[in-house]
């Protein structure tokens, strides 16, 4: 059968021939290119190369093994390179894709690339879990350790032991970075110190404080610096009321820092129960209310509420440990006895859950290293018996309405509200003298209003 033309490329064809004059070359050209056009159409399109590989992750042991596959589609070359991104740390592959991981824990990345096409491959994660071992720049004990805002990690100061094994305090600083699993030295402190306490505070920047100072009178000091993570640098910043060592910093919602208890050695020595504040916006410190009880080598933990539960440590009179807590209430500046946990512990670890709970672990205990914790519960808050209270009326000048003030039961406690009685369609009060209601200017009004409120007590903390 004569092979014809759908009738769309005919009418095309004879629409190409009246337009051709009769030229043969031109007509030879155009026939050419509706020719090329139509088996173009009816080619399929070049399949694409895929690669992919079985399995696409693994975990495995130390010098472990693994047979991965590859499968390559869009091509009748199914050959694979078989490779590793980390090279040779990363173990060896074989030209089949047997893989044999390295004797160090660690994530490895192995690549198959197709030989058809080197631009597609496919990539198989192969684990190896376990600690990895990331040297600091110095050795260094007692040191803080503050996360910033940037993800890294800052270590500055702490001890480090001579080759007579005497502990020499160290002003260095390093920075760890957790992309690259490297340390990077930065700026030193002002003072070498170790024992000493750090904050992050809410512009960035790290509050480092205290500690014991070598150069200075019985080894404790004041002293306070910051470090800004932008230019690397630290500079002096106010100094603390009293020189202290194994006490704590925690900065609170309102952005002030919390400095509590921590012991100093002069001519005998002393734990604190004095506490104070320090204002990133002024630079210094201010005293606060005082613990219930001495303690050094304690925690603190800034609570969902906002309260610090401050928790363990010890003192003279309780040199094996303290099981006592406390809270500390930034609004009222003053701490309150908590309940005790179930075993003293001095040198602990506390740690707050996203559930609200606090985790109290190990320390010590006398001469026992303790393998216990403590968890703490965050009871209900319990609504207090409903009170009423009168709303509160004060003249406007050269105004002839009135404005209520009233607390709202939907807004944060101690937070007013205020409704202006021209819009809000409630009549001015009657101007009576009823016995017992005053205006804070003196004046007897009897409000022709009232708002009952409900008021929550804080949550509070049992173990």
């Amino acid at each position: 059968m004569p092979a014809t033309l759908p009738r769309a490329h005919a009418v095309q064809l004879r629409g190409i021939h009246s337009r051709m004059d009769g030229s043969p070359s031109r007509l030879r050209t155009a026939l050419l290119a509706l020719a090329f056009g139509i088996l173009s159409a009816a080619l399929p399109a070049a399949a694409q190369v895929a690669v992919s590989i079985s399995p696409a992750g693994v975990n495995l042991p130390r010098s472990g093994t693994v047979q991965f596959t590859a499968t390559v589609t869009g091509s009748t070359n199914t050959s694979v390179n078989w490779t590793i991104l980390e090279g040779a740390a990363g173990g060896t592959v074989s030209a089949t894709g047997f893989y044999t991981a390295p004797a160090i824990p660690g994530a490895f990345h192995v690549v198959a690339t197709s030989q058809a096409d080197t631009t597609k491959s496919a990539t198989a994660l192969a684990v190896v879990p376990g600690i990895v071992t990331v040297d600091m720049n110095i050795p260094r004990t007692n040191s803080t350790a503050t996360t910033l805002q940037n993800g890294q990690i800052l270590f500055a100061g702490g001890g480090t032991l001579t080759s007579n094994q005497l502990g020499v305090e160290t002003a260095t600083a390093e920075l760890y970075d957790p992309a690259s699993d490297t340390f990077a030295p930065t700026g030193s402190m002002t003072t070498a110190r170790a024992f000493d306490a750090a904050a992050l505070l809410n512009n960035g920047q790290v509050l480092i404080a205290g500690g014991e100072v070598q150069g200075t009178v019985n080894g404790f000091s004041a002293t306070a610096e910051l470090y800004d993570p932008i230019a690397g640098t630290f500079t002096t910043t106010g100094s603390m009321s009293a020189p202290r060592s194994l006490f704590t910093a925690t900065t609170l919602q309102n952005g002030m820092v919390l400095i509590t208890g921590g012991n100093s050695c002069q001519s005998t020595c002393v734990t604190y129960t004095t506490a104070e504040l320090y204002d990133p916006s002024t630079g210094t410190f201010t005293l606060t209310g005082n613990t219930t009880v001495a303690r050094a080598g304690h925690t603190a933990t800034l609570l969902q509420s906002g309260k610090v539960l401050i928790a363990g440590g010890f003192n003279a009179d309780n040199e094996s440990g303290l099981a006592t807590t406390e809270l500390y209430d930034p609004v009222a500046g003053t701490f309150t006895a908590g309940p005790s946990m179930n075993s003293p512990r001095a040198a602990l670890i506390a740690t707050a859950l996203a559930n609200g709970k606090v985790l109290l672990a190990g320390g010590v205990s006398g001469p026992v290293d303790l393998t216990s914790a403590d968890l703490s519960t965050i009871l209900p808050p319990t609504p207090s018996p409903p009170s009423a209270r009168s709303q509160r009326f004060k003249r406007l000048p050269r105004a002839r309405y009135w404005q209520m003030d009233k607390f709202s039961s939907s807004a944060p406690e101690g937070a007013r509200t205020t409704t202006d009685s021209r819009n809000s369609g409630i009549p001015p009060p009657t101007l009576s003298r009823p016995r017992g209601t005053r205006t804070s200017s003196g004046a007897d009004v009897r409000p022709s209003h009232s708002l009952t409120e409900t008021f929550s007590l804080p949550a509070e903390v049992t173990f």
